[in-house]
């Protein structure tokens, strides 16, 4: 039997608490309400018109819980209230001004002449609220909320268009009206999603209910197996029951909305380890899915790519594997392609719908001829955000969608399956002997664990957790749900040094209202200590130039070495979104000089045995060269020398000599950890003197030689010994 090459499609659709703790009908960020307006509804809408193409929604039950009592109108969002206002404290006008103009300027809001010459002004506004008049602020109230629709609804329904030609003027009638149209719209989100699952051509698989790190629940030493050195809390959050409460929360919810248990299960950003297993087995679940660097982890095995980002040895990543429990067979598990499914989150709204759908066919028809076993079946699991990637996209990612599902349709190459008719179909022939502990971002727990706030987030999660352990009277239950919120991994990526909102205060705010609610429902006092913001009490890292000159000795400690402290450092771009490349990376460049030498450690988070990693020194040289030496990529940068390493070895030194051409100099004086690369680079070999500007850009490329992972923007900074 010939097969096709069969595609999972998974969706995850998500969104943390955002209910007041001190008022049940209050949301504090209108996120749920928006996304359901938008895109909720609209993604099963769209699969209607493709009956053959089966995809996998993973839905969690703490967004839906938040849309129901929003349909229902048990509960309203802050910018729902401050909507339907006349007038607004200069707070109140800060608070729109921040989230009212949260759409892409380009797809988005320059659309709508209103709403683009608002924008024209924002800056004013935000310098003196009362730039702004009511009507302003109540069209920009409008224009927001209507842009937040799923567009072809806006066409389609004869009183959003009305509103849109209307264009200005907007009365709070009319942001009533688009109220109504948004809970009507949630009405019909889970009818429609029972009605596609009875058909077959949905499958809704779950994640534990209030979106935990399954790992960090069961034991935070866990984050060790990946990263060894990680700082952790001290003590140690470790309550295993809690996983399983979490996963039994969120198929007794499932059951309810859905008339019938789940069998899949997304844990929650895609965070696995064999501890979580027997849980995951005993919940009844039969498949769960993580990402491709926790296979590669798992078996030991990198998976290269080649210049066009095909896996090298596909047969190895395309199909499911059966887990095992002590000997015994346990749930079938996949793992995303993470080529595939970041172009989906990252690039393809760049391109025009129908070429993006296109070029993702032909990949997946490309990989199946590389795999070339047509005689067994194969799976390319495809798994990403379901909401946030399509504000980027033209029309709210229609023409790629439909352009995508109608080729998948047709194609007999390819047949688009759920995860679960695909394992009942074809179970799992490959054992894994231990599942690795990690997640789909660098295949680590680092971004839910490990800095100062993270740290201090756990342990005031855990002394919480443990005084309601020991309590036997009234408010216990209560109490316990507060707790099963806090441990939402939404509050540790805030947290984090790599992830910055302009709501980074209101999440810390609700995590530790949920803490205090835990001692508040049980009638006793809160530690006054919840009362001290998380967020913010340490700086986040920053790019910055030398405090004084080093002379470190070369040693690659995979911590900071202290005679590394005073030297200026290069950081990656801090993510603003609420997504982020799963790629693993740079996390700093270390930079110093004395009066002899320049010191360079460059910090990754994966392997150097797995990249080939490239440090450019730029600017104020002669010669120079413009173009990157493995991708031919041109920079805005006049670089004079490069330090390479390739597959962990030592690094070496090339001079630019113009016209891309690069004079291999030698060997440097360095020092190699697994992580990390340190060199010192002589003064007056390097042409570089006291004072001079010098720039700074680093670049990864896979094994292979190939794929350009990560191409930072060149930075100006002084380098000057005391």
């Amino acid at each position: 039997m010939s097969h096709p090459l069969y595609v999972a499609i998974v969706w995850h659709m998500h969104q943390p608490i955002y209910v007041d703790p001190e008022q049940r009908d209050l949301a504090l960020l209108p996120w749920v309400r928006l996304h359901t307006a938008k895109d909720y509804l609209h993604m099963a809408e769209v699969l209607t018109r493709y009956p053959n193409v089966h995809v996998t929604f993973n839905v969690v039950p703490s967004l839906l819980v938040q849309m129901e009592d929003f349909a229902q109108g048990r509960t309203h969002d802050r910018l729902w209230l401050l909507g339907t206002q006349k007038e607004w404290s200069r707070e109140e006008k800060l608070y729109l001004l921040n989230i009212c103009f949260g759409h892409d300027p380009d797809r988005v809001i320059r659309k709508y002449p209103r709403y683009q010459e608002l924008f024209e002004h924002h800056g004013d506004a935000l310098s003196d609220p009362d730039a702004f008049g009511a009507q302003d602020y109540r069209d920009l109230v409008a224009w927001f909320n209507l842009a937040w629709i799923d567009p072809t609804r806006l066409e389609r329904d004869e009183d959003l268009n009305r509103l849109v030609l209307k264009g200005h003027g907007f009365t709070i009638s009319d942001i009533l009206l688009v109220h109504r149209k948004q809970q009507e719209i949630a009405r019909k989100v889970i009818p429609l999603y029972r009605k596609l699952q009875r058909k077959g051509s949905l499958e809704l698989s779950t994640t534990p209910f209030y979106h935990p790190i399954l790992p960090l629940l069961e034991d935070n030493m866990s984050a060790r197996e990946a990263t060894p050195d990680i700082p952790l809390p001290d003590p140690p959050f470790s309550f295993p029951e809690d996983v399983g409460a979490q996963l039994r929360l969120a198929r007794k919810a499932y059951r309810r909305w859905f008339g019938r248990m789940p069998v899949g299960l997304w844990p929650s950003e895609g965070a696995v380890s064999q501890a979580i297993l027997p849980w995951v087995l005993e919940g009844g679940f039969t498949w769960l899915a993580s990402d491709e660097g926790v296979l590669g982890k798992s078996i030991s095995k990198y998976f290269e790519r080649d210049a066009h980002g095909f896996v090298t040895e596909p047969r190895l990543l395309y199909h499911p594997y059966r887990t095992l429990i002590d000997g015994m067979l346990g749930p079938a598990i996949i793992f995303r392609d993470r080529e595939l499914s970041d172009k989906i989150g990252f690039q393809y709204h760049s391109w025009p719908g129908g070429q993006a759908a296109e070029d993702l066919v032909l990949r997946l028809k490309m990989i199946r001829q590389r795999i070339d076993d047509p005689d067994n079946p194969y799976l390319v699991s495809i798994i990403l955000d379901g909401e946030n990637c399509w504000e980027s996209y033209e029309h709210n990612g229609d023409p790629f969608l439909e352009s995508l599902y109608l080729r998948l349709s047709e194609d007999e190459e390819l047949e688009a399956v759920t995860v679960g008719e695909y394992v009942r179909r074809f179970p799992p022939k490959c054992m894994l002997a231990r599942l690795a502990a990690g997640s789909w971002i660098r295949a680590d727990l680092t971004t839910w664990i490990g800095d100062p706030e993270h740290n201090l987030a756990w342990g005031l999660l855990e002394r919480a957790r443990n005084d309601v352990k020991g309590w036997k009277g009234s408010g216990r239950k209560e109490a316990q749900e507060a707790l099963y919120i806090a441990e939402g991994s939404d509050w540790f990526w805030w947290y984090s040094h790599r992830n910055t909102s302009d709501q980074d205060a209101m999440y810390d705010r609700i995590f530790r209202g949920y803490l205090k609610k835990s001692y508040t429902e049980r009638g006793v006092s809160y530690p006054p200590d919840l009362d001290v913001p998380i967020a913010g009490r340490w700086d986040k890292p920053h790019s910055r130039p030398p405090r004084h000159s080093i002379s470190p000795h070369l040693q690659a400690h995979p911590l900071l070495p202290d005679d590394w402290k005073n030297a200026g450092v290069v950081l990656p771009a801090v993510s603003t979104g609420a997504m982020q490349t799963s790629d693993g990376g740079v996390e700093a460049l270390y930079f110093g000089t004395d009066s002899h030498n320049l010191y360079l450690r460059l910090e990754l988070s994966a392997s150097l045995d797995e990249k080939t990693a490239t440090i450019y020194i730029a600017d104020g040289f002669k010669p120079w060269n413009v173009n990157l030496r493995h991708s031919g990529t041109r920079v805005d940068a006049r670089i004079g020398w490069v330090v390479e390493s390739t597959h962990g070895q030592p690094p070496f030194l090339y001079r630019a000599m113009g016209y891309d051409a690069w004079q291999a100099i030698g060997p440097v004086h360095s020092a190699l950890g697994d992580r990390v690369l340190e060199v010192s680079l002589p003064l007056n070999r390097l042409g570089l003197p006291a004072n001079e500007k010098i720039r700074f850009l680093v670049t990864l490329t896979d094994t292979s030689g190939g794929q350009e992972l990560l191409l930072g923007e060149p930075l100006s900074i002084t380098a000057s010994p005391d």
